[in-house]
């Protein structure tokens, strides 16, 4: 599946309490996003690609900001629970200029994006290369990353609660850990495999 979104975004940081503010406050007019009711805890790893001379973490000074992901998310029964791996993978092209941002994303399964990032073609299904096609700049990106010109430099990891209603969404991270780069984890592995 892909997506293509243009929106505006804004961003802040926020201390514990503020955010805890702000997450009672929108829960009067906006209803909490749960993706699995089973598991309605929800986690997101982001594990980041540059070349070796960190183009895209020099275009922070640039009137454009590039990023180019690999995005996974995981969820748990409760905040003290394990959270694990869902079954789709994402990858993702992001440019952000102001308060605009334009986000290209390609859904498929763990296994499937790792075998496109590895080169494995012949375990790839004819329908998952014709969606990666239908975006041009993201299957220009897992060719590049092929060819070794883009690298996972670094992984993230954060328990997200998002909050939304027609035409706004408010997330927030907390608990946001940073870690070596990441392999793509399959369906039902910990979040946490270190």
């Amino acid at each position: 599946m892909n997506q293509h979104n243009s929106e505006s975004e804004y961003r802040y940081q926020l201390a514990s309490a503020e955010a805890r503010a702000l997450v009672s406050l929108a829960a009067e007019h906006l209803s909490h996003d749960v993706y699995n009711p089973k598991n309605p805890v929800a986690y997101t790893r982001t594990t980041y690609f540059d070349t070796a001379d960190r183009k895209l973490a020099q275009s922070c000074s640039e009137p454009v900001t590039r990023r180019l992901r690999v995005r996974q998310y995981a969820s748990a029964p409760t905040t003290r629970a394990e959270p694990l791996l869902d079954s789709s993978a994402f990858l993702e092209s992001k440019e952000s200029s102001g308060l605009r941002r334009l986000k290209t994303r390609y859904r498929t399964h763990p296994e499937t994006l790792r075998a496109l990032l590895a080169g494995s073609l012949a375990t790839v299904s004819e329908e998952d290369m014709q969606a990666l096609r239908a975006q041009p700049r993201l299957y220009e990106f897992v060719r590049a990353i092929r060819r070794n010109e883009y690298q996972p430099v670094f992984s993230t990891w954060y328990r997200r609660v998002s909050l939304s209603t027609t035409g706004v969404r408010i997330t927030i991270d907390e608990n946001v850990n940073f870690c070596g780069p990441q392999a793509i984890g399959d369906t039902g592995l910990s979040l946490i495999h270190i």
